[in-house]
């Protein structure tokens, strides 16, 4: 049985959501160590103690078998060091959690649900091994036939000398990598004066376009505005991209028809101004998340916790409602507009001839402006395959600081046109730097493309001599944000290696960098559940939740941010009673619902567990709202 890596779970200890009831007579060979727990266990408390955050263990059920699974074979042996060290499996079932009656527990002062009997060490070591990914599987033994593995959970009861000392439950939280935050390479484009002069060889223009309520088509003179603005003399459109947003009252599928009529009209009014084809793409949506963010602080603020239906409900036919919040609806009814253009080539550059004569002749009347401007058309025709790539080696460049943009350039359009290939773009920025040596920004390049390749591999990588690049571009004067975005991105890939080597305290630095730099920013609330779930990925629970324990409470919080901060949090019944908490569990079963519901699924059925129905708090809000009584059958009543 392979892992990758194991499915990530908190290990909770049971006691902190049921208290077993029941005789304390020996169970298998396991004895109660009642009062005197904190001694008989004290060496267990204080290995477990110092175990890192990062160890990780959980059960799981293969093809009938039940295995414990530990990611670091040296912190078990740890624990498990004597002869009377092991431990057993409690089977726990769903059914023994109903509505409408008590939960339904082994009468035992050791376990609540079928207890499988224990191993020992001599039994663990001769049924232990190290899976290719160096997690430590131990084959615990053979799932009962009539059980069903879909409908149960495994908790861990560890004993230590014969004594039950921990009995531990396990739940799914969700987690994510962060990949490298977008650092753009350093190009030198176009003057604004030159730009005015040539023009670019392509640009992307954006527009936002406002919707007149109930409006199904936009109409040739709306749009002359836009063509005015594309200058589509010299140029032509080439692809139009449009996101369509609808307000939120009315049928969904109406909604969508009418802002794909609407995006369609702009893209065929845009089509009758040019003969060249243009690509569309067209996107419609309604626009919730505005209307969630705009009723804030105003009268119609309560819609803000109920469903997408409820809120539909709630407009239907309501036409003083409508008409009161027609002002913040009629912002939300627009299109949002990408527009990709293409400069149409004149004649004297169509010929490769005549383009590289007009190069060089620009580069000996030292014309830097206008070779830019050549190169930019000669990379266009390249990437449209008008031009061999080879072209650009006919092409010879002075080896001189001032022309440090056509260089740059020449090395980016590599990198552009081999974008998995990093190392063609390395060796093309390092030789740059063997006679321009001094120059920050092929540094930067340079520093970005060594980064971004070892994200990928170490094989290459030299980290000291990444960082040394860093610590060089901080004394520059390039500007603080892309330094900042080198800095996290460097701590990115070097938390990653660091945890693989489990050198977990220089892991816990660098990830600590991370936290430290964005805690106190204003985050969106995408970035806010990204930048927790890369806590929750490296263990780091306590940052996760301290990220999201504010924004979480607010009732404009985002859903994912409202169900991924229950999922850190919910089997804390300590917390779980508190009213601030009660609203948030009511604001996630408004929101959806199902979702909600969902939490208390099995966790092989994507749930976090069933067990939390033992918190009694839990356990009314989730019969509430999610038990459905069977029908009575009416036949013979009055």
């Amino acid at each position: 049985m392979v892992l990758k890596r194991l499915t990530l779970t908190l290990i909770i200890p049971t006691v902190l959501l049921t208290v077993l009831h029941g005789q304390n007579k020996p169970v298998y060979s396991i004895n109660d160590p009642g009062d005197d727990k904190a001694k008989k266990c004290k060496e267990y408390f204080e290995v477990v103690a110092s175990l890192p955050t990062e160890v990780q263990y959980t059960i799981a059920e293969h093809e009938g078998i039940i295995y414990l699974l530990f990611n670091s074979k040296t912190h078990f042996d740890q624990i498990f060091n004597h002869r009377g060290d092991g431990f057993a499996i409690d089977i726990i079932k769903r059914e023994q959690y109903r509505c409408g009656a008590p939960n339904d527990h082994a009468d035992s002062w050791a376990h609540k649900g079928r207890l499988m009997p224990p191993i020992y060490k001599e039994a663990i070591e001769s049924r232990g091994q190290l899976d290719n990914n160096n997690v430590y599987v131990i084959r615990y033994g053979q799932l009962p036939p009539e059980i069903d593995p879909k409908k149960v959970e495994y908790n861990l009861l560890i004993v230590q000398k014969n004594w039950l000392c921990d009995s531990r439950f396990f739940y799914k939280i969700d987690y994510d990598t962060w990949s490298l935050l977008e650092s753009g390479l350093y190009r030198d484009s176009l003057s604004s004066e030159t730009s005015m002069k040539f023009g670019q060889a392509n640009k992307t223009v954006n527009f936002t376009v406002p919707f007149k309520k109930d409006q199904t088509v936009f109409d040739e003179l709306s749009v002359k505005p836009i063509y005015d603005t594309l200058n589509l003399t010299d140029y032509y459109i080439k692809r139009i991209a449009i996101e369509a947003f609808s307000s939120v009252e009315g049928p969904l599928d109406r909604n969508i028809r009418l802002q794909e009529g609407r995006a369609q009209s702009i893209v065929d009014a845009l089509k009758s101004y040019q003969d060249e084809s243009i690509i569309s793409e067209i996107k419609a949506k309604e626009n919730w998340e505005e209307f969630n963010r705009d009723i804030v602080g105003t009268e119609f603020a309560d819609m803000g916790t109920m469903t997408k239906d409820a809120v539909k409900a709630k407009f239907a036919g309501n036409t003083p409602l409508l008409d009161a919040i027609e002002h913040i609806l009629g912002k939300h009814r627009k299109a949002l507009i990408e527009i990709n253009l293409e400069k149409r080539i004149a004649p004297e550059t169509s010929s490769p001839e005549m383009l590289k004569s007009l190069f060089e002749q620009s580069l000996q009347q030292e014309d830097l402006d206008e070779a830019i401007y050549l190169q930019q058309v000669i990379f266009d025709r390249i990437g449209k395959k008008d031009l061999p790539e080879s072209f650009l080696g006919e092409l010879e460049l002075p080896r001189s600081n001032k022309y440090f943009s056509l260089h740059n350039n020449e090395a980016l359009f590599v990198v552009d046109q081999r974008p998995d290939d990093l190392n063609k773009g390395i060796e093309s920025f390092a030789r740059l730097l063997e006679f321009l040596p001094d120059n920050q920004k092929l540094l930067y390049n340079l520093t970005v493309l060594k980064l971004r390749r070892w994200a990928i591999s170490d094989e290459f990588a030299k980290p000291r001599d990444i960082l040394k690049h860093i610590n060089q571009l901080e004394r520059s004067r390039l500007e603080p944000d892309l330094l900042r975005t080198l800095n996290i991105n460097y701590n990115i890939v070097q938390t990653k290696y660091l945890s693989d080597a489990r050198d977990y305290d220089g892991k816990n630095r660098s990830l600590r960098t991370i936290y430290n730099t964005y805690r106190r920013q204003p985050l969106e609330d995408d970035d806010l559940l990204r930048l927790a779930k890369y806590m929750t990925y490296y263990s780091r629970f306590d940052w996760a939740f301290s990220l999201l324990r504010t924004r979480a409470v607010q009732p404009d919080a985002s859903t994912d941010i409202i169900f991924y901060y229950l999922n850190l949090t919910i089997t804390d019944s300590r917390k779980t009673r508190r009213p601030d908490y009660q609203k948030v569990l009511d604001r996630a079963k408004e929101r959806d619902k199902d979702r909600f519901c969902n939490l208390f699924l099995a966790k092989s059925q994507g749930g976090i567990t069933f067990q939390l129905l033992d918190d009694p708090n839990l356990k009314k809000k989730f019969c509430e709202v999610c038990y459905v009584k069977a029908p009575v059958d009416s036949k013979g009543s009055n």
